[in-house]
């Protein structure tokens, strides 16, 4: 009888036993699961936050679009495009001011930086890192720290070279540099970039490079980057930009002719009917400028007859003036004008 209760009573210790290492089980599953579910959620919302500050900037038109377009007739540059290089190029280059954000803007990527700083220090084995680092360089960058976010991409490279996200964190460090004033190693950056057939981010490195080259006086190799930009360019939109300063830097080299077939195929690929007229415009007066006056004349016809561009057609009409008047056909240019 003794042996029978206690072998009742080590069955039922067994059981509980078992059903204790269940639940325990259970619980270690429901804290790991948990744990996986906070640093995604935490990565996510710095992603998001990131994604809204980056609307917040393109909707300001790009505070900081390069100052190409004022430097020629060339209608204004589009400030729609995501290419970093486009928005934060400038002639003078190598200077680390920033055009004034809003304040919700700022507070965006801040919450960006922050959500991936924790990500990073509270998760470090997550495979989330890479991509928070990269996210806090990217934030910084648009913020101005300009060192801070070097040194990220730093980070980021040190701890994976050979990364996906390796091309677009040597891509970044390149334009930090470049913000810094170290246009000698931000060069040699972004060449490597250029120089790799297989980057994802070769046409962004070198519409960078293009920009930085031609600050310097350097028209012929910009004019050559431009063209590895357009060619290798990741959107459709960056592309139209690159293409723009090809037409640009063409005219700027006095190679007006070879700007000609960039800015019809430029009008030609436009989406808006401004752009197409811009682009149209352009082409009538790199057609001017290497005399070829009939061609520009043409040019300029279509645009009269176009119904597209019917409230253009006072400018179009001066510009007619204008190319008889060069042409030597003043009396048809005066009574244009």
């Amino acid at each position: 009888m003794n042996d029978y209760r206690y072998q009742w009573k080590a069955s039922g210790s067994d059981e509980a036993m078992r059903s204790l290492l269940r639940f325990m089980s259970l619980c270690a599953v429901i804290v790991l699961s948990f744990g996986g579910c906070v640093y995604y959620n935490t990565f996510f919302n710095a992603k998001r936050a990131y994604a809204e500050a980056e609307k917040a900037r393109l909707r300001q038109g790009g505070t900081e679009t390069s100052s190409t377009s004022t430097r020629t007739s060339t209608p204004t540059t589009s400030a729609r495009t995501r290419s970093p290089a486009r928005t934060v190029a400038s002639r003078t280059s190598g200077t680390s001011g920033r055009s004034s954000f809003s304040g919700t803007q700022d507070q965006l990527y801040r919450t960006a930086i922050e959500k991936s700083a924790k990500v990073i220090g509270y998760y470090p084995e997550s495979k989330y890192v890479d991509d928070a680092l990269l996210l806090m360089a990217k934030s910084y960058f648009w913020l101005g720290e300009y060192p801070r976010s070097l040194r990220k991409c730093d980070e980021l490279l040190a701890s994976f070279p050979d990364g996906e996200l390796s091309s677009e964190a040597r891509y970044w460090r390149g334009m930090s540099l470049w913000k810094l004033g170290e246009n000698d190693a931000a060069e040699g950056a972004l060449q490597r970039l250029v120089d790799e057939d297989g980057s994802r981010f070769r046409g962004d490195a070198a519409f960078a490079l293009a920009e930085l080259t031609r600050a310097r006086g350097d028209l012929d190799r910009s004019v050559e980057l431009y063209r590895i930009s357009v060619a290798h360019a990741s959107e459709e939109e960056f592309r139209t930009n690159a293409q723009r300063a090809l037409g640009e830097t063409l005219v700027e080299a006095g190679m007006p002719g070879e700007a000609v077939p960039v800015y019809r195929q430029l009008a030609e690929r436009a989406r808006l009917n401004q752009d197409r007229f811009d682009a149209y415009l352009m082409t009538a007066r790199s057609q001017r400028l290497v005399g070829d006056y009939d061609g520009a004349l043409e040019t300029l016809r279509m645009l009269l007859r176009d119904q597209r561009f019917v409230e253009q057609m006072p400018r179009t009409r001066v510009e007619i003036a204008r190319t008889r008047e060069l042409s030597g056909d003043l009396p048809s240019a005066v009574l244009l004008y």
